[in-house]
């Protein structure tokens, strides 16, 4: 899961100059579940920058199996089982792991598609 932890707020004894060079926002990709990044991520920033750290939040940024950011809106290729080949969507919705394309109608009369991030693939525009 790529990850965007931001709101920093570093333990610099009081040093406002270096506290106000160090990043407030930073991307780390190497977690695995939510339950990792919760364990982890703070862990994280303090490797990365060397300091302490009293506070962030954070937020998941979803992408697809390329990596690329998804959006509501985006339009997408998936593999959709039994349908025996890709199909384009639009995503409607998504969740922590999963995007709802909405797409043309498959040979069961579905519209609809529940699929994992990393088996979308976005149409660049």
């Amino acid at each position: 899961m790529t990850v965007k932890a931001y709101n920093i707020d570093y333990d610099t004894d009081g040093d406002v100059k270096l506290y106000r060079s160090l990043p407030k926002e930073l991307i780390f990709s190497q977690f695995e579940s939510i339950e990792d990044i919760e364990d982890n991520l703070a862990d994280a920033i303090s490797d990365k920058t060397g300091f302490c750290i009293f506070s962030y939040r954070y937020e998941i940024i979803k992408t697809d199996f390329l990596g690329n950011e998804l959006h509501c809106g985006d339009e997408v290729a998936f593999f959709q089982i039994g349908y025996r080949g890709f199909m384009k969507g639009t995503i409607q919705s998504m969740s922590t792991q999963k995007a709802k394309i909405v797409h043309e109608k498959t040979n069961t009369g579905k519209t609809e598609s529940i699929q994992f991030y990393n088996q979308i693939i976005k149409i660049q525009k």
